[in-house]
């Protein structure tokens, strides 16, 4: 059974409760996606509330481009935290994602398709912003 629930703090498992401080409303995120080309790229996410935007870079730290992302809600699916939503590359390509989050919630394995029916792999930790830019973009601390 799916229940919704549009970004409030908590998220119903079962018995028990989840709480999204950290991802509900404001949080950063570094993530690697497989691109149609089969090419892995990195994408520096940032979420504020229901939407968020994002940054590309290729492997040598370049920025490729950047999207946004629209209409993200939480879902409880038979005790998996998910983050649903859809995203758009720039003015062109544009479709859904679906993270499963941990049970930590911080970090995901998900995927993403497009309009076309293509799909792909996207994962990623959450950062909050932390650590300093390198030669490949933001380092995290420990």
């Amino acid at each position: 059974m799916l229940t919704r629930y549009s970004y409030s703090h908590l998220l119903l498992i079962g018995a028990g409760i989840l709480v999204f401080p950290a991802v509900s409303f404001a949080s950063n995120w570094r993530t690697n996606y497989v691109s149609l080309g089969g090419d892995t790229l990195r994408a520096d996410v940032i979420i504020n509330g229901t939407s968020g935007s994002y940054k590309t870079f290729d492997a040598c730290g370049n920025l490729v481009g950047s999207g946004t992302l629209s209409n993200l809600q939480f879902d409880n699916l038979g005790g998996q935290a998910l983050l649903r939503g859809n995203w758009q590359f720039q003015n062109g390509p544009s479709g859904t994602i679906t993270w499963m989050l941990n049970k930590q919630l911080n970090s995901f394995d998900g995927s993403w398709s497009d309009n076309a029916g293509n799909t792909g792999n996207w994962s990623g930790t959450l950062s909050q912003g932390g650590g300093q830019l390198g030669k490949n973009g933001p380092l995290l601390k420990k």
